[in-house]
């Protein structure tokens, strides 16, 4: 049996053999798991099929007039409103039903690619004497975040 120790070295080392679940698959009509385990290092089981508890954390820095954010939609997509002031959650599986091809994890791969999404949100200005509903729309990307955090689920399994 290997340890994470010695996959890890091997990671480091560029030596590490890596193959998708789909090839450990293919593999498994010709070799036994125990052959399989002693060949491969490490078995992606990666999918663009977002688990549900991935998403990303972001937030905007505050518009003009400030206003708390509680409804938000980014590219079309409804995404989490009135976490704080200018913060929301995008869930992987988060959808927009008028275009379900296009989701929360597209918008995340889009972030992580430096695109353009558009920012739409809806919410009380933050002016006390005010309180008046205001809409936003901006265009933003990650270099324009003042914080981002990315969470993904992982899972480990031990045979």
């Amino acid at each position: 049996m290997k340890t994470y120790q010695e996959i890890n070295e091997k990671i480091k080392n560029g030596t590490a053999v890596v193959l998708t679940a789909e090839e450990v698959s293919a593999l498994s009509k010709s070799l036994s798991p125990k052959e399989i385990a002693q060949k491969v290092d490490v078995v992606t089981t990666a999918t663009f099929g977002a688990m549900c508890s991935s998403g990303a954390f972001l937030n905007f820095g505050h518009s003009n007039p400030p206003i708390r954010m509680e409804k938000i939609e980014l590219n079309g997509v409804k995404v989490s409103g009135g976490l704080a002031a200018v913060d929301t959650y995008v869930g992987a599986t988060d959808c927009n039903p008028a275009v379900p091809a296009y989701g929360g994890a597209h918008i995340i791969e889009d972030l992580v690619n430096g695109k353009d999404i558009t920012l739409e949100a809806w919410g009380k200005e933050l002016i006390a004497t005010q309180g008046n509903t205001s809409k936003l729309l901006s265009t933003k990307t990650v270099s324009t975040k003042p914080f981002c955090i990315i969470h993904a689920t992982v899972i480990k399994i031990i045979t």
